[in-house]
């Protein structure tokens, strides 16, 4: 159902503050699409009241009947009733990411507020002039495909002279890979 809905999404909204996810609270449950904002700035993770309401959440909201005071930018303070809700946020390539989300305003008037604890659980790519959010590949296959290429398919393997070498170089569009092993070294 979750990969249902995301092929659903054909927009790449993947820019460095808003991009769209779907967003789930139980495994059973329903798939919501979603605006994020993403914020390197928030040390929280939230989810804006008017999308719990308009998809039924609040009866899912834990509340802690206890203010909390989290800090805004220009070191501005701001008390907030302590409600969360555990959700799990699909985004396309991304693994799914599970956390508590305080319900709380989101800027701009987006849905989720993505902040550090996604941020340091994802370590997403973030290439501030393309606006584009990707995942981090890991450094191992970074460099297997910048110095090598792998094809699935096989054939068979010869042993040719050096003339039959230059014949095939010719000819490239027959050729998808050749290994030369000199078997004695020139001085």
């Amino acid at each position: 159902m979750v990969m249902e809905e995301m092929k659903k999404l054909k927009k790449r909204l993947f820019c460095p503050r808003i991009c769209t996810s779907t967003v789930q609270c139980f495994a059973n449950d329903f798939c919501v699409v979603n605006s994020n904002f993403i914020d390197s700035g928030a040390t929280i993770d939230g989810v804006s009241p008017q999308f719990c309401a308009t998809n039924g959440l609040w009866d899912r909201i834990e509340d802690y009947n206890e203010p909390m005071e989290i800090a805004l930018a220009a070191k501005l303070k701001m008390t907030v009733p302590t409600k969360t809700i555990t959700l799990t946020v699909y985004m396309e390539h991304f693994e799914p990411y599970t956390n508590d989300f305080l319900v709380i305003d989101v800027p701009e008037k987006q849905d989720i507020l993505l902040g550090m604890p996604w941020l340091k659980t994802v370590n997403p790519d973030i290439d501030w002039v393309k606006k584009r959010v990707n995942p981090r590949v890991k450094e191992g296959l970074i460099e297997y495909f910048k110095h090598g290429y792998y094809s699935a398919t096989s054939g068979i393997t010869k042993f040719i002279t050096s003339t039959q070498f230059g014949r095939m170089l010719k000819k490239p569009k027959t050729i998808e890979c050749i290994f030369v092993i000199r078997p004695k070294t020139e001085k």
